[in-house]
């Protein structure tokens, strides 16, 4: 009867733990092939989109699909969700201000055999010698006693001193928020130069389809001469074979560049955390030149970046964690001053009766300190100075490479502007040399090479002409990461300052 007891109570302790168990517990292996049922996948209705786009008709702007990627990428909001787990541990730590309370209830119900011993005296013991000797007999009885104790406790307990060990352990989680936060201004800003990379690349190739169009459209010109000149006998067929040439290769390349079209909108709708197969109608590339390139100076650039970018602002924060642990880690073979508290009250049953103290309370002092721990506490500190080190030499990489990126992208920006202007006129005379051409050739004065070779030197001053444009936007956007600014007319405002300044 005992052991059904015992079973039944074993069974229903691991019902009240939680305890779960299954084969996996003496047959680890028999789960290990297992498959997963199929599921039924619901077709997704590429008609749905999301209400917020539905509403807009006009063309999107570049700042319209940067708020729809700051609400939907992933990486933003995960990165939000790192920053609030941090906060949430830097208030989780501060709990060791306060006093730890705690409240229990202990129920005992015991059993327990008490053992009698009795001695008997047998007559002959009293009498003389001339009788046998005597034998001190004794016998052992038992008897079950039942008792139980119960009562409710609350405990009180609280750090008194402690040399600011773990005033140092807060600040540490301190600065670890800062670190996620400068964390999630890093990841925004980042998501700010790959959508407007994909923005101006998707930009880029809508305008080499146009310039594709462009180019079938000259070509199919030249044909136009050729055809003619061979009906009415003055060009010979060759003339006419080299043109057809001509246009079905650039046939060929409108071709491609529409899946080259294809894939740049469907990266800049992924990077905004749209479906790829939406259709929505943005800006066209911007066909104004600048006037000028005016940009602070380069060591000016540098000092806006080491103050404001979000990587180097997260490591130094790492860095002063770090400091803060090595200040933990010294003060934790201090001595601590500890008060606990204790008071309850405790009922007692024994042999059916029940009775109870008023209240029971202990109240203590202790200070403790550690003598030995195997050198760990020593270990603790070198492993924390050695952290220190590595965040001190992370910064320092940080440094040499944002000022790196600052200077390639303040020489790019001059680079390029100057590229823009010889595009934009490179362009305009391919134009004006294919026109002479054209017009050459139909009146006989210029050769088929001379018209091929003026059609190839317009198909290359488009197709510079749109790889320039996507360069300078780029490279502003490149420079405004590099600086840690969010915009690239925060540049240009502020050299605007400068000069109403001087």
């Amino acid at each position: 009867m005992s052991w059904q007891i015992l079973l039944q109570s074993f069974f229903v302790l691991c019902a009240c733990t939680g305890c779960y168990f299954n084969r996996a517990v003496i047959d680890p292996y028999s789960y290990a092939c297992f498959t997963p049922p199929c599921r039924e996948v619901n077709p997704c209705i590429l008609e749905q989109y999301p209400a917020e786009l539905l509403e807009k008709k006009e063309p999107y702007e570049l700042a319209e699909l940067i708020a729809i990627a700051l609400k939907n990428n992933p990486q933003t909001r995960s990165s939000w969700a790192k920053a609030l787990s941090a906060a949430a541990s830097y208030g989780q730590k501060q709990n060791v201000f306060f006093p730890n309370i705690t409240g229990s209830f202990q129920a005992i119900r015991a059993r327990q055999p008490e053992i009698e011993a009795t001695s008997i005296i047998t007559p002959q013991s009293i009498f003389g010698a001339t009788q046998s000797p005597g034998a001190l007999q004794s016998g052992r009885g038992a008897t079950d006693i039942y008792f139980g104790t119960w009562g409710p406790m609350l405990s009180l307990s609280y750090l008194l001193f402690d040399f600011g060990t773990q005033k140092a352990n807060i600040e540490a989680a301190r600065y670890s928020l800062e670190q996620a936060q400068f964390q999630y201004n890093d990841s925004i800003q980042s998501l700010l130069k790959t959508v407007i990379t994909d923005f101006y690349s998707y930009l880029y190739q809508k305008e080499l389809l146009q310039a594709n169009i462009a180019n079938v459209l000259n070509a199919e010109l030249t044909l136009d001469a050729t055809e003619q000149g061979l009906h009415l006998g003055v060009r010979p067929l060759s003339d006419f074979l080299q043109a057809k040439t001509q246009l079905l290769s650039q046939k060929t390349n409108w071709a491609a560049q529409k899946q080259e079209l294809e894939l740049a909108f469907a990266t800049l709708l992924n990077d905004i955390g749209l479906p790829s197969y939406m259709s929505l109608k943005t800006q066209e590339l911007p066909q104004e030149l600048p006037k000028n390139d005016l940009i602070l100076p380069l060591e000016t650039l540098i000092s806006i970046g080491i103050q404001n970018r979000a990587d180097l602002l997260s490591a130094e924060s790492a860095l002063r964690s770090q400091e803060q642990m090595v200040k933990m880690t010294k003060r934790q073979v201090l001595p601590q001053l500890n008060y606990q508290f204790e008071i309850g009250k405790t009922y007692f049953s024994f042999d059916g009766n029940v009775t109870h103290d008023k209240y029971n309370f202990v109240s203590t002092f202790n200070v403790s300190m550690p003598i030995f721990s195997g050198f760990y506490y020593r270990n603790a500190i070198k492993q924390a100075e050695s952290n220190v080190v590595v965040a001190e030499e992370t910064l320092k990489s940080l440094q040499l490479n944002a000022m790196k990126e600052i200077t390639v992208a303040h020489s790019n920006i001059h680079t390029v502007f100057e590229t823009l202007n010889w595009a934009a006129e490179f362009l305009s005379a391919a134009e004006e040399q294919y026109a002479v051409a054209l017009s050459g050739y139909q009146q006989g004065t210029q050769t088929i090479l001379d018209l091929i070779s003026a059609q190839t030197s317009l198909v290359d001053a488009r197709a510079q002409k749109a790889q320039a444009m996507q360069d300078w936007y780029l490279a502003l956007a490149n420079l405004s990461y590099a600086t840690g600014l969010i915009s690239p007319t925060t540049i240009y405002s502020q050299e605007i300052f400068a000069n109403e300044l001087d």
